[in-house]
This record gives structure tokens, sequence and C-alpha cells, in this order.
């Protein structure tokens, strides 16, 4: 089993990173398993991807992005995932 994890700080409150994080599932073909307000499991079919907001304030929020693999191979998404995540901006 292979685990690894980012955080990123962002200033977005999490709500507004929950949908984000549903959008750049969408992009890079990730299947939502399940979901919260402000967290998000995703599969790729090789490994689970977590997305979770935590709100530091009413405008900035943290997000811990965790991929679960039963080879290396597979946590690699969390590297594209964390991209878009940085990527992102208010409107």
């Amino acid at each position: 089993m292979f685990m690894q994890h980012r955080v990123e700080k962002k200033g977005l409150s999490a709500i507004t990173m929950a949908g984000s994080v549903d959008n750049i599932f969408r992009m890079l073909s990730i299947r939502e398993a399940a979901r919260g307000d402000t967290w998000r499991l995703g599969d790729t079919g090789s490994a689970l991807v977590l997305c979770q907001a935590m709100g530091v304030n009413g405008q900035e929020s943290f997000v811990m992005t965790v991929a679960v693999s039963n080879d290396q191979a597979g946590v690699g998404i969390i590297d594209s995932v964390n991209q878009k995540i940085k990527g992102t901006q208010g409107l």
C-alpha cells in the first residue's frame, strides 16, 4: 500500500474549494465515489483520492489531498490534482 499527501493554503472558503475539487476531478477523469460538504473521495481505478477543505476563516482554507494505491505509480495522480488546486483562483 502506498500513500502520498499534499496540503495547500488557499484564499478561498472551504465550500468554494470543495466545488473546485468537483471540477478538478471532472477535468482529470476521477470518478467521485463519495462526498460531504467540504470533502470529496475520488476513484481513478488504480487509486483513491481524498480532498478535504478545512476552513481557516470565512475566506481562507487549507486543502489536504491524500492518494492511496496498491502500487507506487497509482499515487502519482496526487501531483496532477495538487497542481490544479494550486491554480484555483476566485472569480
